[in-house]
């Protein structure tokens, strides 16, 4: 099978829509070369593997059912939660939100900050195939999605996603806020007594030292960062990020945006907040609210452009003060 030199494309991201395709270089034979052997490829697929004609679509994609939903269907600029595997038809996988197929995914190391567990975003900008097979599901539900090589633009190779379309949310901001609250509810904290300068905050351990941070103390910290999602109905925790098993705590001067040692993604508003009250040997949960965290944009992995934290995303922090060292500046 040919590959056409003037296309280019990263090997992530159909979900998001961040292919590049650059087609203005490309000669109309080339392309058309392209879609005929993507069309062999696709059509001996089929023929191996029995899929009834019932399941194509306009277009060219098979839709396959294999669990009908009960829920909605999305809409252009819903956002969606959803589980999925993309793979060539040979099998070998292009993406996977799975952990457990992390080997078997030939890229996945050069993700290193890639977040397995369901991803979050906004339905309607990914490539044709990818959208249109969703547009028929609804929540629930489970598919496997055949997509031909014009509306999937993968080496000139037709590709197959098997997908679980967990939640479609038509306004996020309602949507967080009624996950924060439930968040909060099941574990045992409240809009009031746990309110802290726009977060939610609870202690769960205090070794009952009373040096407590100041302007320019050295901190070292241990935390993790997680955030919610629903699936089944339960409210679940996704970790995005963590030094606990680093050899090296996290190492700041506190009221100075700078990370000395350790290693932190990012360090939203709503984490140097909830560090205000805390004391040497401290453990506390901090729940950002979406504006405390990564606002309405999310936290992007800037060379491959993945959701690392979706936007509009509560965001739970476990914190624990490690040591304070007192007007050290480092």
């Amino acid at each position: 099978m040919k590959k056409l030199n003037c296309i280019r494309i990263f090997r992530i991201g159909i979900t998001m829509g961040i292919a590049a395709i650059l087609l203005s270089g490309c000669l109309k034979n080339e392309w058309e070369e392209c879609e005929k052997d993507g069309k062999a490829e696709l059509d001996k697929y089929i023929s191996d593997n029995s899929i009834s004609d019932e399941y194509k679509k306009d277009g060219g994609l098979y839709y396959i059912p294999d669990t009908v939903g009960t829920g909605l269907s999305p809409v252009l600029n819903d956002y969606i939660v959803m589980n999925y595997t993309g793979m060539y038809l040979n099998g070998t996988i292009i993406e996977t939100t799975d952990s457990s197929l992390k080997e078997k995914w030939d890229a996945s190391g050069n993700f290193s900050d890639f977040v397995y567990g369901p991803a979050k975003f906004k339905y309607g900008y990914s490539r044709p195939g990818f959208n249109d097979g969703l547009s028929y599901m609804q929540e629930g539900g489970w598919a496997t999605l055949i997509i031909p090589t014009e509306l999937a633009y993968y080496d000139c190779k037709p590709v197959k996603y098997t997908v679980n379309l967990l939640t479609i949310i038509k306004d996020p901001v309602a949507y967080e806020k009624s996950m924060l609250l439930r968040y909060l509810s099941e574990n045992g904290m409240d809009t009031t007594t746990n309110a802290y300068e726009g977060i939610y905050y609870k202690e769960y351990d205090d070794t009952g030292d009373t040096l407590a941070v100041t302007e320019n103390d050295t901190l070292l910290i241990r935390f993790s960062g997680k955030y919610t999602y629903q699936d089944k109905g339960s409210l679940m925790l996704k970790e995005f990020d963590s030094n606990i098993k680093d050899a090296n705590p996290l190492k700041i001067v506190y009221g100075k945006d700078v990370v000395y040692s350790g290693a932190i993604k990012v360090m939203p508003e709503g984490f140097t907040t909830a560090l205000d009250t805390m004391r040497k040997g401290t453990r506390a949960i901090a729940v950002l609210p979406y504006e405390k965290a990564f606002k309405s944009i999310g936290l992007v992995n800037v060379a491959y452009g993945y959701y690392i934290v979706p936007a509009y995303q509560t965001v739970i922090y476990d914190l624990y003060i490690e040591d304070i060292r007192r007007n050290t500046l480092k």
